[in-house]
This record gives C-alpha cells, structure tokens and sequence, in this order.
C-alpha cells in the first residue's frame, strides 16, 4: 500500500518519495488549519492525478483501513 512519488513530477520534493496508503494518521482539521494560517509556506503544492490515482486505488486495497474512513479519504481525494 505503497505509492511512489516522483520529485520529477512534483516541484515539492527533493527526492523521490513513497505515500504509505497503509494507515491514517488522525489531525483535528482545526489543527490543519491552524497550522497553515500560521504557516502559508507549509502548502507545497499538489500530487499529480496519476499519483492521485494510485492512491485511491491503493486505499481501496488497504486492509488496514476501515471502510468508512477508506471512503472519506477517497471522496476527498476525488473531488
């Protein structure tokens, strides 16, 4: 439940990278929001709809994921 992700792709990076698609790690979004209106630099960029893909599917796959947590992360990676 690894997707690679490419710094040739994504301005962002340094080098190429992995997502794990394995497991959630849980943030308030009042935390998110806090963090980036203190912090605008902290918002690098956006992955690519291949990389976005590849997540989606590989969420999907995850065994380790509940599914109604599978589906809010693949409707927000969908919209």
């Amino acid at each position: 439940c690894q997707v690679s992700i490419d710094a040739g792709s994504h301005h962002f990076l340094d080098y190429d990278s992995h997502v794990d698609c394995n497991q959630i790690w849980s943030i308030k979004r009042e935390e998110v929001i806090h963090e980036l209106m203190e912090n605008l630099a902290g918002i690098q960029g956006e992955i690519s709809e291949e990389v976005r893909s590849q997540i989606i599917a590989a969420v999907k796959f995850a065994k380790t994921i509940e599914t109604d947590k599978k589906n809010r992360i693949i409707a927000a990676l969908d919209s």
